[in-house]
Formats: structure tokens, sequence, C-alpha cells
């Protein structure tokens, strides 16, 4: 098998966890090595630690986190890469950093604007 990473993603509830899980599992069935990391895991390779962030109003601040978690995910994929296991990602990459930002920008948009989008 040539696979390496499997990303899975998809709308809150719709399975991702349990299909993350069922590969997984399937795999070890094939005696075939395989990490599966859920997106709650704690130490999660994908999530940032270092900086505490408030606002993406401040073009520094957005511009770090953007960067920070394309260094993140090239890191993680290059050194995933060079192992002998299947790696399987469940939502982090897309869901929760885009989630992330969006909640970032609901703190500082008012009541007003949100009533006309």
């Amino acid at each position: 098998m040539n696979t390496k990473l499997i990303l899975i993603d998809g709308m809150p509830g719709s399975g991702k966890s349990t299909t993350g899980s069922f590969i997984s599992e399937k795999l070890n069935e094939l005696y075939i090595s395989n990490r599966f990391y859920h997106e709650l895991e704690e130490n999660h390779p994908l999530r940032i630690y270092d900086r505490q962030f408030t606002s993406f109003t401040d073009t520094e601040e957005a511009e770090w986190f953007s960067t920070k978690v394309e260094q993140l995910f090239k890191s993680f994929v290059n050194d995933r890469l060079t192992r002998d296991e299947i790696t399987i990602m469940e939502s982090y990459v897309f869901q929760d950093t885009i989630g992330f930002a969006f909640n970032m920008w609901l703190l500082w948009v008012d009541n007003d604007s949100l009533q006309k989008i």
C-alpha cells in the first residue's frame, strides 16, 4: 500500500471519528501499522500551543496564525511520509482551523453586521 496519509473531514456529527476508528481497526486486522489522530486528542501535532489568540483583526496575528498552520501541516506531512505506518487524521486540518478562524472573526464583528449577513 502506497498511501501514507488519510485525511477525514466533514461537518460535525457526520461520522469522521467513527470512520477514522473503522479504518484503523481494519488496517490492524490486516496487520498494517497505523496511527489514528482524533481531533480532540491531547498533544495533537497540529494544534498551536505556543500562542494565545484573541482576534484576527490584528494583521500581524492573523498572518502569524496562517503561517504557523501551514508550517505545522507541512512538517507533520513530511514526518509522516518517512514512517512505515499509515496516518489517519480526523478533521483537524480543515474543520478545526477554519472553525477557529471563523470564531475569532465573530469576536470582533458587531451584531448589526451579523444581521446583514
